[in-house]
């Protein structure tokens, strides 16, 4: 769901972990699906810099928390 868009964001953000802003796309994933469906863009392999944050278990599980975080967050304020 788009509405809970902003409380993912805004958990990345107080993560530390940098956010690009939220946007609106045709994706088959967010098109119509069955249930809510936000995607989120953790990084770019093609990036050294966000490759090398990627591979790590401690950043992975970071940007996990904020993500599940963020649905919680928008979840508890429904």
């Amino acid at each position: 769901s788009f509405a809970a868009a902003p409380g993912i964001q805004r958990a990345l953000t107080v993560g530390g972990i940098e956010c690009r802003g939220i946007d609106r796309a045709n994706f088959r994933v967010l098109v119509a699906p069955a249930r809510p469906a936000v995607l989120v863009e953790c990084g770019f392999l093609t990036n050294a810099g966000d490759a090398a944050k990627l591979n790590t278990q401690q950043y992975r599980s970071k940007v996990a928390a904020a993500v599940a975080r963020g649905v919680a967050d928008y979840l508890a304020a429904r």
